[in-house]
Formats: structure tokens, C-alpha cells, sequence
């Protein structure tokens, strides 16, 4: 645990190289731990390293398979990988967890690089209209261009061209924010975490560090 500790405070404090390797001793002294290779597998696709981060979320997966952002991040890294037919799977499978639009989305994305427009189109419209997401927006906008409805997708890509990140909740990835060094670093973290549409994580760490100076004038 104290392994694990430290290598979550490598990682948000900007040492990704020495978190890897911590994150791996952390899995190996414990090996019915979910966090150690789920936090693993995040920090290797976050380098691009989509096939590690797939067999590491596969580990954490075989310890906790409801977790619902790990099918999550397992469709997103499938996808990348151009494995249409397994993320479709992944992403069914987060359907049937909870996931509700956020699993929706995924399999729109999906149907969408195998140029199947008109089933990513009737997936994303009722998702746009009660989670009003730039990203999502500019999905519908995708499907509707190669749709040939021009005046449909000039209307969706204006409602998503505020650059915001598609992000889902993940409790467990959250929580390494208190390993933050200090008030200041915390709040530079919170502050690139509203810049990247984060907010519920943001404000999650804003309202910890209120108790600490609540007067605080760039808190």
C-alpha cells in the first residue's frame, strides 16, 4: 500500500517514469489489488502505450470487473487500435454496468471509423439532447457531414466548437489528487482540470483546499 501511496504521488507531481516502475513493484508486492495496474494502465495510455494499458486494465478488470470507467478507457484504447469489433463489445459491456450515454458515445465513435453515419447519428441525438457536451456535438456534426446534411452539421459543429475534453467520472483516478505536494501545486492542478472541462474533479479539489485558506483570492 505504502508502494502504491508512492507511486500515486509520482505520478501527479510529474514523474511519470518513476511512477511506472513503482506502480509495477505496487502490483507485484499485491497482486489482488485493483488500483495499482488500473492506475498502471492509465499512466500507459496517457504515453500512447495502448496495448500495455490493455493488458494492464485486463488485470485490474480480473479483479473488479464492474468498475465502469475501466471498460471505459478498455473501448477508448481499443478503438485507437482500430479493434472495431472488440471495443463495440467493450463498450456494450459498460452499457449494461451503467454507463448510460457515456457508453453510447463510445459505440458512436465506433460505428463512426467503420463509416456507419446513419447508426452513430441515431445513437448521438437523444444522448445531445440531455448531455449537452461540445464533444458530443461535434460526433453529430461527423455523421451528418458525411450524411450530406450540410445545414444539420453546420448547427452541431456550432454547438461543439468550444474546445472542451470529453471526460467521464472516475473516483478511484480522482482520488490520487491528494497526493498533490501543496496548497499551490494542488491549485494549478484544479485550475488545468477546469481548463480541460473536468469540473466535477475540479471543484472536488477546490472545496478540499477552501478548509485550508478559505480567503485565499486565486482560490
Amino acid at each position: 500500500a505504502l508502494r502504491g501511496r508512492l507511486a500515486m504521488a509520482y505520478e501527479v507531481n510529474g514523474y511519470p517514469a518513476a511512477a511506472l516502475t513503482t506502480y509495477e513493484q505496487a502490483q507485484a508486492l499485491a497482486p489482488n489489488e485493483f488500483s495499482w495496474p488500473y492506475f498502471l494502465a492509465l499512466l500507459l495510455g496517457k504515453q500512447g502505450e495502448h496495448e500495455a494499458a490493455l493488458l494492464s486494465v485486463d488485470r485490474s478488470l480480473a479483479i473488479d470487473n464492474a468498475y465502469v470507467p475501466a471498460w471505459l478507457w478498455r473501448g477508448s484504447w481499443l478503438l485507437e487500435q482500430g479493434r472495431f469489433d472488440a471495443a463495440t463489445t467493450t463498450y456494450q459491456r459498460a452499457a449494461t454496468l451503467g454507463a448510460g450515454p457515456l457508453a453510447g458515445v463510445g459505440l458512436a465513435r465506433t460505428l463512426l471509423r467503420q463509416h456507419q453515419s446513419v447508426a452513430a447519428a441515431a445513437i448521438l441525438e437523444p444522448i445531445s439532447s440531455e448531455f449537452r457536451h461540445p464533444y458530443i456535438f461535434r460526433l453529430l456534426g461527423q455523421a451528418y457531414r458525411s450524411l450530406g446534411r450540410s445545414e444539420d452539421a453546420r448547427i452541431a459543429f456550432a454547438r461543439g466548437r468550444q474546445a472542451q475534453a470529453f471526460q467521464w467520472p472516475d473516483p478511484r483516478h480522482a482520488a490520487k489528487q491528494r497526493y498533490v505536494g501543496g496548497f499551490t501545486g494542488r491549485l494549478v492542478r484544479a485550475e488545468k482540470l477546469l481548463m480541460a472541462g473536468g469540473y466535477e474533479q475540479a471543484l472536488e479539489m477546490l472545496e478540499a483546499l477552501l478548509q485550508l485558506r478559505a480567503n485565499d483570492p486565486a482560490l
